[in-house]
Formats: structure tokens, C-alpha cells, sequence
């Protein structure tokens, strides 16, 4: 970003959070910095009651999890 070789960027994540007030980031004018908050959405709660109705149905059926973490594959 400081070269030029990225024109800009739009961040919501940082490797600390909160980013530090001393990070250089926050002095480029060609970085958009937002709180963590990109997923948000007016459709977010319902997205998420409809994920867990289906989830809870897969579950009783014994059927695999929508959205299941694997853990062995490191994230």
C-alpha cells in the first residue's frame, strides 16, 4: 500500500484488534478502515434464525451440520 503497488484497500480485519493507534494504516489515505462490522446486514438475524431452524432439523435427522467446522483442517 505505501509503495503504490496496491492503489487502496477497504479492511474490516486486522491481525490485532483493535488496531493499534500507532499502525501506520490509519495514516493512508488510501485505506478504508471499518470496525469488524462488513458482514453486517438488515438480513443478518434472520439469515442466521433460518441456518440454525434447518440446523436444528439436520441435527435431529442425524444428518452433517450446515456451516460445520472442521478443525483438523487449521482454521
Amino acid at each position: 500500500l505505501e509503495s503504490g503497488a496496491i492503489r487502496g484497500a477497504a479492511l474490516d480485519v486486522a491481525p490485532t484488534e483493535p488496531l493499534p493507534s500507532t499502525s501506520r494504516l490509519w495514516d493512508l489515505p488510501q485505506v478504508v478502515m471499518t470496525p469488524h462490522t462488513a458482514g453486517a446486514s438488515q438480513f443478518r438475524t434472520e439469515r442466521n434464525l433460518d441456518r440454525f431452524v434447518r440446523n436444528l432439523e439436520r441435527f435431529r435427522g442425524g444428518e452433517t451440520l450446515e456451516g460445520e467446522i472442521d478443525k483438523t483442517l487449521g482454521y
